[in-house]
């Protein structure tokens, strides 16, 4: 017999309840039930079964209290047969194109915690940009029977996507717009963002600003250079193609990248980093150069994390709201399962829209005025 007394004090049982039941523990059924859980730890069978399935919205105390009843009488729920009564087994595949990228590893974090108060576990894949893979790990989920898909694809066309195309699996796309797939799609405001990043640098007497950005085929890198560009035009700013680099591979933007930018003619006072690896690459190239910040080049970087405002100077960022992305997409996941299956035969209309999010500038010391002498790079051994 279980020491009653112990485990009343530890999990904080009512008082008089085994009295009630008569016996502890031993109920005497080989298979016990919820019920039984639920009875034991004096709760519901809905708070069981919210513990069970991992959701925030029980105390802490409640939670472990039904953790270990359900432990004390060996209680097993039969998952497969509740996911057949609902037709769902409430598990969400997530897949992301590169999870060592910091600001994608911010969106999942937040996609995770969104689901997992509403009962959802997370099937983390992680695609390393190759279209293949993504592929691969799409049929491996579908054959898991996942309720549904947030994805950050591979590459925003070809034929690794048609599965997708052509099922009514939920899904949600964030950070990348798919080609012709069906599906709601959340991405940050590159044009707010490019528009913020200017008018800031304008502001402090700016008019030559270089641009870095890594295009790579998607739309996030293509969004953010028209978006500067149009930004620069509207002030009636030049826009000379020799003051932006274009990167087309996923990195590494080289200090040789860096150099040709701070090259020309009339190079520019102000240089802005397109995407979080171009951040990184930059920082470390203009370091290589020997560049004093701001004093000789002011420069504005894409996200913030913590080592951004541990930089001398520290880094103005724009940041994209990664928390509220992967939010969204978790909700519209969420409207999507729970979507009557004819209304796919119609279409999802609105539920297939793009929702775009604002950015924020945080200022830091890293914009400054235009320097008043002519740059000087340091010379260093080329890799």
């Amino acid at each position: 017999m279980f020491q009653k007394k112990a485990i009343v004090e530890a999990f904080g049982f009512p008082k008089n309840y085994y009295k009630e039941m008569g016996v502890v523990m031993a109920t005497g059924h080989s298979s016990p039930t919820i019920e039984h859980v639920a009875q034991l730890a004096g709760v519901s069978t809905a708070t069981v079964s919210r513990v069970l399935n991992g959701s925030s919205r029980v105390k802490e105390a409640t939670a472990r209290r039904v953790l270990e009843c359900a432990r004390l009488l060996n209680y097993k729920p039969n998952m497969l047969a509740a996911s057949l009564r609902r037709r769902q087994t409430s598990v969400v595949g997530v897949l992301v194109a590169d999870s060592a990228n910091l600001f994608l590893t911010s969106v999942v974090h937040s996609i995770e915690k969104a689901l997992r108060e509403k009962g959802y576990h997370v099937i983390l894949c992680n695609t390393q940009n190759d279209p293949l893979i993504e592929a691969q790990q799409i049929h491996l989920l579908l054959q898991r029977k996942v309720d549904g898909f947030i994805i950050s694809v591979a590459q925003e066309k070809g034929r690794h996507l048609d599965v997708l195309r052509n099922s009514r699996v939920p899904r949600v796309f964030v950070n990348r717009w798919p080609v012709d797939v069906e599906g709601p799609v959340i991405l940050a405001d590159h044009r707010q963002a490019m528009e913020k990043i200017v008018a800031h640098l304008v502001s402090k007497g700016h008019e030559r600003i270089g641009f870095l950005c890594n295009v790579a085929g998607y739309s996030t890198g293509r969004e953010r250079l028209e978006a500067f560009k149009d930004a620069l035009a509207s002030r009636g700013l030049p826009c000379d193609p020799t003051t932006f680099q274009i990167i087309e591979s996923e990195r590494r933007l080289t200090a040789d990248a860096v150099r040709r930018i701070l090259e020309v003619e009339d190079p520019p006072t102000a240089l802005i980093a397109g995407g979080f690896y171009t951040t990184l690459d930059m920082m470390s190239g203009l370091q290589k150069l020997g560049i004093k910040i701001p004093e000789e080049l002011s420069v504005v970087g894409y996200d913030d994390h913590e080592w951004t405002s541990l930089l001398t100077p520290p880094l103005t960022v724009i940041c994209q709201p990664a928390e509220q992305m992967g939010r969204l997409a978790a909700v519209k996941l969420l409207e999507l399962i729970n979507l009557p299956a004819e209304s796919w035969d119609s279409g999802l209309g609105e539920l297939s829209g793009v929702t775009r999010l604002p950015c924020k500038l945080i200022e830091r010391a890293s914009v400054g005025p235009p320097r008043n002498q002519p740059l000087t790079l340091k010379i260093f051994k080329r890799s």
